[in-house]
């Protein structure tokens, strides 16, 4: 019911004069929108369509069931109607037809190769409901062989719950699509409840980016049955029995149904009697399944918990079986994260992609032996020989890291050469167009200067002049494997002793930069000319067993101590350390230091040049040298380096022009300033007062530098520390690793001394013809190492 109100005339003429001043300002707002951003706001409703999915996708199309060579891809329509998947595999299309009007379509894509990535389209009816034209997202991950490495993620509880917010949900599911993992397990509780469509809907809207890149491996929890009128088995319908199974790279993986183990769920589904439980031991017993690395069980309720409860039945019933079956880990959700271990079986939650976390009072019968209280997700990352799990908190931080190895009861595989090769390498493509032919390379390198540059400009320049497309399979040797397999790929070409960076193409090997500059060329021309006979002579270096061991060792028995010590000679021409010693002799002499604080300096430094490599070369296989060999520090450093030097060389030329014309000392501008020396003396006096500074800096120096510019060592280097690991060899291995380093620091102390005396002659000769020549001689010898230190960073 109304009321009528009455008002002045007045009154009304406010109000009117108060709602034009409203549209005047929000016309106003339009149009400053419009003059500030309008391409912006005109081009949006473009780029939106540009990726839009048809909107009769009720559920847009994601991956199910991928083994070696098939997948499902499925989708859901708002409209039924018939529908087909169009793979993208080479340079040809196939199509898998859906010819009956439905509204979920499940459509199996088969023909496909292990341990590849194939593009794929959907469209349904006549067209008018598909993938975006230009999309380029919508991938099929296919299984690897037994042997290749793949890495997958896990997580569980993405739903709101009391949060009220999608937002936790969201960020994990951004930073696993960051990672492109091979498939993702997802734990359970899937939404808020799981009879209600928009809520799956708002899930798969959540995921979709993901699920286009990765398959999903899912499980159902108590929020997802939703007192069994949940609808998840419509998406999922390995869902309809709960419990599944599958292999990954010889990687077996069991989904368990176990989703309110302590409520609602029936007993006789998870007694030791139950279909699924007779169906798990049945499987673990089979002896492929306990020959393989690791086996992986995943399910929504945990088996051992510390902060929460779990169900008397698991641990009585299920437990044993994970024991007696040589399960290696278990993944389960609850409302946080947390790790234990319980005869022999690793126990994980990661409940935290999305729902409240919840922290209860501990166990004090059940401690865990890691737990965080933050939304995470897991990353894990398996080869035949280990697994490694991090738990990632959405903040960046790593909750939890752990490394598990094949048990003793399990019979560890040994992957063939051509596997291992398939886990080691990363496949660059480089295109010339569609109608040019392809020539495959295999490339092992350290992330070296030349080595940057041969992938970013080289090659890309060369496939582009000759028109040919060229496949790079690239071998990082800072991966002690892929020395192996560089043995192994110069056994098969007849060729070990190819120098590094090495090409492996055709029939031929093409080692150095020198000989990459002289014959890379001439090998693409002659492929140009015939692709095909070329491909008929070609040498495949990894398609045959080697016993790794023997290539490693009889690599290093072909070492003496004499062919050790003239590669640590040549390798010690390290151009960054040069410099830096100089650059340290040139400021302890300008502060005026003595000639013996100068000498037990640079001797520091040397020092530090030689226990980094040393502490390297030991450490080779325990994760330093990965951090060591970090591009952008180096990339850094030698930038840093390089201003100082070019400052130092012009200093220097024009210091000799100067001494030359005044014919006097002091006109050199590389002296310091009379009304600083009174400061001067007191700072040389505190620093030659404390011994750590004035010795500690140049040792601290050497590590660093040595570090960062431990890509120069050579092919010598390698087998001596490879060796290290094997008993029979490692006092010898380490008696040449000392001679090496021995040899590798006399260029410097060469460096040093003469770099010393130099600047001694700067600073205590009288005659300006001294001090010109030595003058010139610095700024000459600092271009040079400009131009080292710029071709270190690609520039020329």
């Amino acid at each position: 019911m109304y009321r009528t109100i009455s008002r002045s005339f007045s009154a009304r003429q406010n109000h009117l004069q108060y709602f034009r001043a409203m549209k005047l300002s929000v016309a106003c707002l339009l149009l400053t929108a419009l003059l500030l951003f309008p391409g912006s706001l005109l081009c949006a409703p473009a780029l939106a369509d540009e990726h839009k999915l048809s909107d009769e996708f009720l559920i847009s199309p994601y991956v199910l069931s991928p083994d070696m060579i098939s997948a499902v891809v499925a989708f859901h329509l708002k409209t039924p109607m018939p529908a087909k998947v169009t793979l993208f595999i080479d340079d040809s299309t196939r199509q898998f037809i859906s010819d009956q009007a439905r509204s979920a379509h499940f459509i199996k894509v088969d023909g496909l190769r292990p341990g590849e990535v194939f593009k794929y389209a959907v469209s349904a009816g006549n067209g008018q409901v598909k993938t975006p034209d230009n999309a380029t997202g919508f991938t099929i991950k296919t299984a690897g062989r037994p042997g290749d490495s793949f890495h997958f993620c896990v997580f569980g509880d993405p739903r709101p719950g009391d949060t009220g917010s999608s937002r936790f949900h969201r960020e994990v599911v951004s930073q696993v699509g960051e990672l492109e993992p091979a498939f993702y397990l997802l734990l359970g509780d899937m939404v808020d409840q799981g009879r209600d469509l928009k809520l799956w809907q708002n899930f798969f809207s959540i995921e979709k980016e993901l699920m286009a890149k990765s398959a999903i491996f899912p499980v159902l929890g108590d929020n997802d049955v939703d007192s069994n009128k949940g609808i998840g088995a419509r998406f999922f319908p390995a869902l309809k029995k709960g419990w599944y199974a599958f292999q990954w790279a010889g990687i077996n993986f069991f989904a368990l149904n176990a989703w309110d183990s302590r409520g609602n769920q029936d007993t006789a589904e998870l007694d030791k009697n139950s279909e699924q439980m007779v169906w798990l031991k049945q499987e673990l017993a089979r002896p492929e399944v306990q020959s393989a690395p690791f086996r992986v069980v995943f399910i929504h309720d945990p088996v051992f918990i510390s902060r929460g409860r779990s169900a008397d039945l698991l641990k009585r019933e299920w437990a044993p079986v994970f024991e007696q079956g040589n399960v290696d880990i278990v993944f389960s959700s609850w409302h946080l994260y947390e790790r234990s271990h319980k005869n022999g079986v690793t126990y994980v939650i990661s409940g935290g992609a999305g729902a409240e976390l919840i922290w209860n009072p501990p166990d004090p019968a059940y401690a865990s032996q890691a737990e965080a209280r933050a939304h995470h997700f897991c990353r894990v990352d398996v080869n035949p020989r280990f697994m490694t799990l991090k738990a990632m908190s959405v903040d960046g931080t790593v909750l939890d890291e752990l490394t598990l190895t094949p048990k003793t009861g399990a019979v560890r595989m040994e992957p063939e050469s051509e596997q291992t090769a398939g886990q080691m390498k990363q496949e660059i493509f480089l295109s010339a167009g569609p109608d040019s032919p392809t020539l495959p390379l295999v490339l092992f390198s350290y992330d070296c200067p030349f080595c940057r540059r041969l992938l970013q400009r080289i090659l890309p320049a060369l496939s582009q002049y000759y028109q040919v497309n060229i496949n790079i399979s690239y071998f990082d040797l800072s991966q002690p494997e892929a020395y192996a397999l560089f043995l192994t790929a110069g056994q098969a070409f007849g060729r070990q002793d190819a120098d590094l960076p090495a090409i492996f193409a055709g029939a031929r090997v093409i080692g150095g930069e020198n000989g990459i500059r002289e014959k890379l060329a001439r090998e693409i021309e002659a492929f140009k000319k015939n692709p095909d006979k070329y491909k008929a002579e070609a040498i495949h270096p990894f398609d045959k067993k080697i016993d790794v061991k023997d290539a490693k060792t009889d690599a290093f028995l072909s070492l003496t101590p004499v062919l050790t010590a003239v590669a640590g000679l040549v390798d010690g021409l390290n151009p960054c350390a040069f410099a830096t010693i100089i650059l340290l002799v040139s400021y302890l002499t300008l502060f005026g230091l003595d000639q013996r604080t100068i000498i037990w300096a640079g001797a520091t430094f040397t020092l530090g040049v030689f226990l980094a490599y040393l502490a390297i070369g030991l450490a080779f296989y325990h994760g330093l040298r990965q951090i060591l060999l970090n591009s952008t520090l180096s990339m850094t450093v030698n930038t840093v380096m390089l201003t100082v030097v070019v400052v130092l060389a012009v200093v220097s030329l024009i210091d000799a022009v100067r001494v030359i014309r005044q014919k006097e000392d002091s006109a050199q501008i590389l002296k310091m300033p009379k009304p600083f020396s009174w400061f001067i003396e007191r700072l040389i006096r505190g620093v030659v007062n404390r011994p750590v500074l004035i010795f500690g800096t140049p040792f601290l120096l050497g590590l660093v530098i040595s570090g960062l510019e431990f890509t120069c060592t050579g092919q010598v280097y390698v087998p001596i520390v490879t060796m290290l690991t094997d008993p029979a060899y490692r006092l010898k291995a380490l008696g040449y690793l000392v001679v090496y380093n021995l040899a590798f620091i006399i260029p410097l102390v060469v460096v040093f001394f003469g770099a010393a005396f130099g600047l001694k002659v700067v600073k205590t000769g009288q005659n300006p013809m001294f001090i010109f020549a030595s003058k010139l001689a610095h700024a000459l010898l600092f271009v040079v190492m400009s131009l080292v230190l710029t071709y270190n960073l690609g520039w020329i």
